[in-house]
């Protein structure tokens, strides 16, 4: 019997499972920001100086731990919706076996995969501290979520390998532009051929706002003057040891890992944008905005020293 279909297509299904994940990540990380913000709205350590009991929720620090949980649980489901089209769109075309789109769709799956669950992983350990020892115990049902979720870092791809491979694209879309093919760099990878516009992005050193549009920049521009530079690099050890499996291998490891971290942010944040911008209902979109600003905030700061190197802040920025 002929041997019928395209084994390509075992990809898109890969892919559905993936898409899985990542809603079982958001869902799960919405309910241990739930469960640690009841505990702070009600329970109280120490009085203020009328004698009244202080709930923890009312400590900056303690909204700090929270806020920065709920932000990013926005920022996952808000940017996973935006993505399970493209999902569908590539399966679509799948079926007909029109695979154009199969590279894109998985190397961003990759992305969105590793940066959500160490998101994850990390957040329920930040919201069982924000709850003291009642986080730690068992009757909180935080433990049990942290022990059930740890696994997916290394589920379907382990992060650091799946970063990787976002890298390689990054890698292949350079090469492309610098061949004069901008043609083959398509979907979330088409901002790299202006990078030259992007690496000269800036955000005004008085600016008090932190706008989604400084926020992107400044992660687009990371991205591109940290790309060139790596590029650069790869070049020059390429040439010395004429080996470019060694070198990928064993030289240049953390610096792929650390582009492909400051891309995978872009591409959470400007796909959750996508999303925040179509909210008909006011209220609601007011409160998500100010979320998705706390969250990008967050994350200049956490990848700062990155953005500084790139150009793309200034000490004054943050």
């Amino acid at each position: 019997v002929k041997n019928v279909g395209n084994p390509k297509r075992m990809y898109t299904s890969m892919m559905k499972m993936r898409t899985i994940l990542l809603t079982t990540t958001y869902s799960v990380q919405f309910k241990c920001a739930t469960i640690a913000t009841r505990y702070a709205l009600y329970r109280t350590q120490f009085t203020n100086s009328r004698g009244a009991p202080i709930p923890i929720y009312e400590y900056q620090m303690q909204r700090e731990k929270l806020f920065k949980e709920i932000g990013r649980a926005y920022l996952m489901q808000l940017s996973t919706a935006i993505f399970k089209k493209s999902v569908a769109e590539c399966e679509r075309l799948a079926l007909n076996d029109d695979f154009s789109q199969l590279q894109n769709t998985h190397v961003n799956m990759c992305s969105f995969k590793a940066l959500f669950t160490w998101w994850h992983n990390d957040g329920i350990g930040n919201l069982i501290k924000a709850c003291g020892g009642h986080g730690y115990s068992m009757y909180s049902g935080l433990p049990h979520m942290l022990i059930d979720m740890f696994p997916n870092q290394i589920l379907e791809g382990e992060n650091s390998v799946l970063l990787l491979q976002v890298a390689r694209q990054l890698i292949k879309c350079l090469g492309w532009i610098k061949k004069g093919e901008e043609q083959k760099v398509t979907g979330p990878f088409k901002f790299l051929v202006e990078s030259d516009k992007w690496s000269e992005y800036s955000i005004p050193e008085g600016e008090a706002e932190p706008t989604a549009e400084n926020i992107i920049g400044a992660f687009r521009r990371g991205t591109c003057v940290l790309l060139e530079k790596l590029g650069i690099r790869m070049f020059t050890l390429v040439q010395q040891h004429k080996d470019a499996k060694l070198v990928w291998d064993t030289m240049i490891g953390t610096d792929l890992q650390r582009v492909a971290k400051l891309y995978s942010v872009l591409l959470v944040l400007d796909t959750a944008w996508q999303n925040i911008v179509t909210i008909q209902n006011k209220p609601i979109k007011s409160a998500i905005e100010l979320l998705f600003q706390f969250a990008g905030t967050n994350l200049v700061e956490e990848y700062a020293a990155s953005l500084l190197e790139a150009g793309a802040i200034t000490p004054g920025n943050i």
